[in-house]
């Protein structure tokens, strides 16, 4: 991603889209008072490249696949401390001369990722030919342990093939049946990770020969059980969860992937007792008693309280992560396939994070993020986890390379959004994405500086419905929300009312979803003046105005008639101390006769401060 030059000293040049002059009006659209209008950027020049001092977007450029996120701060490590560290999946096959996986790389602000792995220039893990593990290495997950001070990494690999228990329960000779999950430890978030050995909580000694964890073997199945895509989760009460995904249900011969839950010991050893089946595709909830084992197909009861989920799952639950929330869990995972355009996040909420639990229906906020029908920006989004950065949450994924054929270009590259916690119909709150997006987005406040203030302004609004979605920091992005969007016919003016003078830098007024009932361009933005900015030269006005804010192409395509949700109308300036912000829009997209005048605005962002 290329840096950009803060706009602070660039606004006499780069970005400057208007002239100063002093403006007067008197339509009931513009606010009374004196106006000046500024200079402003959109936060793209001509080349395309944005201002990164406020700004990501989902460019596609750190070609990795499913992506875990972890913050190191300087107190908690002086040498590693200050940085961003992506795990990803890696290397799939041996290393010449050793064995590596999983790569490791670091950012300061999101955007911009370094290699930083210590093995082999980027890799994570380094093994030797004693180790298990041979091909595969997917999905890896980072956790820094506070009372060891080791970093834990989690993964799954393929294993050699081995004799008896040795290696695997088998020696099968598909490499999809020798997936077992791997630990190792460093005491830096680089590396080199190695696998983990010593005494488990069952006083049982673990070397590097073998999986640290092998469910057929202690659970004397008679077939084997491939894992992928681990998962630990650490409750409030500091009890740890391990999830994880048992691959191709060989053993029922109905090939689904589904995902399980057991609780642990410690970092290395599950409790098998309380091991069970918490998600299974077709199925809305999984029910049934932990360590009901009959040849692993009676780890849990079908529900036949809320029976069949028909969400074309494609067979598949996977990619398990965690959320906790008000006292509800979350289960997040992904369905449809990987090479799937439609590949995308879902969740299922419960009171225990042993489950069950109880998938939500698309219609009612389920899918937490994917591609729709007329995506032609961004499609297989998943295999996700979750991040907090300061007060916000972001979920991180992949998503295809290219939006033609994943078979034509088998590469994920990594993106992320910002999620919500929204009131659900039930009256417990849904994790909502506001994504997949290829647009222009606001940094995380920790990172620039400014965050949203929009929700603290009293909204008006001169006509029109839904005024309450204007500042609820959300955007439309599927078709089952695009209800919840301000909607008015015609033009209108729209009010945001501070209590106390705010500094703002920059507004982001976000579409419709909806191609009929877009607007074209914001007309005007006043800004009331609580103090006049020196930058101003001696100027002086009851208003500071940028007009002609026009909607980015980008963000939609026109041939086909449809938007690419998450596009927005930018303006950004030198730092104003404003009481008030004005907003008129009164020009549609597109002339439809079915939706008349209608005009849409699903959200307005303020950054300041």
């Amino acid at each position: 991603m290329k840096k950009f030059a803060k706009l602070i000293c660039a606004l006499l040049g780069l970005f400057v889209v208007t002239a100063s002059v002093t403006l007067t009006g008197c339509s009931s659209m513009v606010p009374n008072g004196s106006k000046l209008e500024i200079p402003y950027g959109t936060g793209i020049d001509d080349k395309g490249d944005y201002d990164t001092s406020l700004f990501y977007r989902n460019d596609k450029t750190v070609f990795n696949a499913d992506p875990q996120v972890i913050y190191v701060s300087p107190e908690q490590d002086e040498v590693y401390g200050g940085w961003y560290y992506m795990y990803t999946t890696g290397q799939t096959d041996i290393v010449s001369g050793e064995k590596a996986g999983f790569w490791v790389m670091r950012s300061k602000d999101m955007q911009d990722w370094e290699m930083c792995g210590a093995v082999n220039d980027g890799y994570a893990v380094k093994t030797d030919a004693d180790d298990w593990m041979h091909s595969r290495f997917w999905a890896p997950e980072c956790y820094y342990d506070a009372e060891s001070g080791l970093y834990r990494l989690y993964f799954t690999a393929s294993s050699k093939v081995g004799e008896g228990d040795a290696v695997n329960y088998s020696d099968a000779s598909d490499e999809a049946l020798r997936t077992y999950i791997g630990i190792a430890v460093s005491e830096t978030p680089v590396g080199p990770f190695v696998l983990w050995e010593g005494e488990n909580a069952d006083g049982e000694i673990l070397d590097k020969s073998r999986p640290q964890i092998n469910f057929a073997q202690k659970l004397n199945l008679d077939h084997e059980f491939p894992v992928i895509d681990v998962h630990l989760f650490t409750d409030d009460d500091g009890a740890l969860y391990m999830y994880f995904v048992e691959h191709v249900y060989l053993t029922t011969g109905n090939g689904t992937s589904n995902i399980c839950v057991v609780k642990m010991k410690d970092y290395v050893t599950p409790d098998y007792s309380t091991l069970r089946v918490i998600a299974i595709p077709g199925y809305r909830t999984v029910t049934g008693t932990a360590g009901d084992y009959d040849s692993f197909t009676g780890s849990g009861e079908f529900s036949t309280v809320q029976g069949a989920y028909d969400a074309n799952e494609g067979g598949i639950n996977e990619g398990p992560f965690m959320l906790k929330h008000n006292g509800k869990y979350y289960l997040t995972y992904s369905q449809d396939g990987y090479t799937s355009k439609f590949y995308s996040v879902w969740q299922a909420v419960g009171d225990s994070p042993l489950g069950p639990f109880g998938k939500i229906d698309k219609q009612d906020g389920g899918m937490i993020l994917g591609a729709s029908f007329d995506n032609d920006f961004i499609t297989g989004t998943a295999h996700h986890s979750f991040i907090k950065i300061g007060d916000e949450y972001f979920i991180l994924y992949h998503a295809h390379a290219s939006t033609l054929s994943f078979d034509d270009c088998p590469y994920r590259a990594v993106a992320m959004d910002r999620i919500a916690f929204t009131e659900g119909k039930d009256g417990y709150d849904l994790i909502y994405a506001d994504g997949p997006t290829a647009s222009l987005q606001y940094l995380p406040a920790e990172i620039s500086g400014y965050s949203n203030i929009a929700d603290e302004a009293e909204i008006k609004v001169s006509d029109g419905e839904g005024k309450e979605y204007l500042n609820d920091g959300i955007f439309t992005t599927q078709p089952e929300n695009e209800d919840k969007e301000f909607s008015n016919d015609g033009a209108v003016k729209i009010t945001l009312t501070f209590s106390q003078p705010r500094t703002v830098k920059s507004i982001m007024v976000y579409n419709s979803s909806v191609w009929e009932k877009a607007f074209s361009k914001i007309d005007a933005v006043y800004f009331k003046l609580a103090e006049i900015p020196d930058w101003f030269n001696g100027a002086n006005a009851d208003y500071a105005v940028v007009s002609d804010i026009v909607f980015n192409s980008d963000y939609y395509n026109e041939e086909e008639g449809f938007m690419r949700p998450g596009g927005s109308c930018v303006a950004v300036f030198q730092d104003l101390k404003v009481s008030e912000i004005v907003i008129t829009v009164s020009e549609k997209l597109v002339n439809d006769s079915e939706y008349g005048n209608l005009i849409n605005i699903s959200d307005i962002v303020v950054l300041g401060v």
